[in-house]
């Protein structure tokens, strides 16, 4: 209740800004990633780790488990995503308020768009075609209307159509 809420996605129209995007949540595999957009890079800003949210649940619904039996196994459960989602809004709140586009700390990853070679975009993933592989990103299934337009004006030889 505490927490406040994620910004969503947040494009910046002035031409002088090297930020024209950012997404608030962007999931690999169970590690949650900020996502920032230039003209000519993506960085990923590590906001929670897979390890500290698996590790929170079991920690919490075993506990809870051994303490009040099944339903003290689904609060311990709701414990810990409520603390995984404040403690992934605490990051968030303290990497907005550095330099976006720089790569500085454990887990944060940088794509040049010189290195993806194609972008899709679906209901519920941004998929990045690099050169060595593919990316898939899961995202809010709100966020596709959003993104495409900044997506197609940023890298417009990557992103020739909607998946």
């Amino acid at each position: 209740m505490i927490t406040p809420k994620a910004g969503g996605v947040s494009t910046l129209t002035s031409s002088q800004e090297p930020v024209k995007m950012i997404i608030d949540r962007g999931v690999i595999g169970s590690t949650i990633y900020l996502m920032a957009f230039s003209d000519k890079k993506l960085v990923l800003k590590k906001l929670t780790s897979g390890w500290l949210t698996v590790l929170a649940v079991i920690v919490f619904a075993v506990g809870g488990l051994l303490y009040a039996g099944l339903i003290g196994a689904a609060a311990g459960g709701l414990t810990a995503f409520a603390l995984q989602e404040f403690l992934t809004q605490k990051k968030r709140t303290a990497v907005t308020k550095g330099n976006l586009l720089e790569v500085s700390a454990k887990g944060d990853l940088e794509f040049d768009y010189d290195d993806i070679e194609r972008v899709a975009l679906t209901k519920s993933r941004l998929r990045l075609y690099l050169r060595n592989g593919i990316l898939g990103i899961v995202i809010s299934r709100k966020y596709p209307e959003k993104i495409w337009p900044v997506l197609a004006k940023i890298m417009p030889s990557k992103t020739k159509e909607k998946d």
